[in-house]
């Protein structure tokens, strides 16, 4: 069996830059946003979660603790 002299198995294809831009996307949107906005709030039980849960934390402020942000 010959082996080619040259491959392209280590190249990425541009499948993988979609889902890596996605991935930066949801880290943004489900943790960085949060956390942003729970500090400026000054919700320190809500920044603690979001720290400790990553993205489901940020769902469950998304959810929970921006209601009670715009209650206020």
């Amino acid at each position: 069996m010959q082996i080619p002299l040259e491959t392209n198995y280590l190249v990425p294809s541009a499948t993988v830059f979609v889902e890596l831009l996605v991935l930066l996307a949801a880290i943004a949107l489900l943790v960085i946003w949060p956390l942003v906005e729970t500090v400026v709030h000054r919700q320190w039980g809500w920044v603690l979660g979001v720290l400790l849960l990553g993205p489901v934390g940020g769902l469950l402020w998304f959810f929970v603790g921006r209601r009670t942000v715009r209650g206020a």
